[in-house]
């Protein structure tokens, strides 16, 4: 492994956790506490499929001080559901050059983002995309289609940078966010679980959104494998290990013991600043 990643494993944590932020910063003097609620501060959550990369980044918004969250991910299945309520994706790839710039073009008339803090909402034409859309079973069989296209990777990344200038406090998750998207993040996570965790988390995250669908344990683990080699190996910015992220292997551990762990890495990294700055 190389030296500019460092691994953790929850399993040898044995502290009791620590209650947040807000308690840590206190420790530093009352200025400091103040500077560190508005230093700029950039979190880079990157990892596999189903290794839990929302509920932390959604938990950690909701926690920390004047941050806001970008699900990347919503991004492209907005432009997949664009795509298919104006019947631009065939039964099967590859794309047309024509198709592409189509769907290029009608995303950047179309497409927003808006915030309501800490989260935000991919919009077309001003109206939110609710999750329920995002997370049909259409739009997550066809957005394997949209994701790897160069064109729209550089659309995406376009969009992204312009909400990352927009506020100085960010948790932005996805699989390119610490090596393309912001490589400057103050912090940067990698999440990575074994395969009988993230199937369960999946087989778990399918049942509340659409009731089951009768999957076999093995069915899912042969999704998420695939799903991992294709973003892993797309020629466009794949998924990688950021360089200086640090690992976290979240099996077997609930969402509150690797937010907890999290923060306490955000802390102390923005306490630095707050002292530097």
């Amino acid at each position: 492994m190389s030296r500019s990643i460092r691994s953790i494993h929850l399993v040898a944590l044995h502290r009791p956790p620590d209650t947040g932020i807000q308690y840590h910063l206190m420790r530093a003097s009352s200025s400091s506490f103040t500077k560190a609620n508005s230093t700029p501060f950039k979190i880079a959550i990157d990892g596999e499929a189903a290794s839990g990369k929302s509920s932390l980044a959604k938990t950690l918004a909701a926690r920390l001080p004047n941050f806001v969250h970008l699900n990347s991910g919503a991004i492209f299945r907005a432009i997949t559901y664009l795509s298919l309520q104006n019947s631009l994706l065939p039964s099967s790839p590859p794309l047309t050059p024509s198709t592409i710039a189509q769907i290029a073009s009608l995303t950047s008339a179309s497409l927003s983002i808006s915030l309501s803090p800490p989260s935000t909402t991919p919009c077309i034409n001003t109206t939110p995309v609710p999750p329920e859309t995002l997370h049909s079973p259409l739009v997550t069989t066809y957005v394997q289609t949209i994701a790897p296209i160069p064109e729209i990777r550089t659309l995406v990344l376009q969009k992204q940078l312009n909400f990352i200038k927009a506020y100085p406090r960010v948790i932005v998750e996805g699989r390119d966010i610490g090596s393309v998207v912001m490589p400057d993040a103050d912090i940067k996570i990698y999440l990575t679980a074994n395969e009988n965790a993230r199937a369960a988390r999946r087989l778990e995250e399918d049942a509340r959104r659409y009731g089951g669908d009768g999957k076999r344990v093995e069915d899912v683990k042969k999704e998420l494998h695939e799903r991992d080699a294709r973003d892993k190996n797309r020629s466009v910015a794949p998924l990688v290990v950021p360089k200086n992220a640090v690992v976290i292997d979240s099996s077997g551990k609930t969402l509150e013991q690797v937010t907890e762990l999290v923060i306490k890495l955000i802390t102390k990294k923005l306490v630095v600043n707050t002292v530097e700055a």
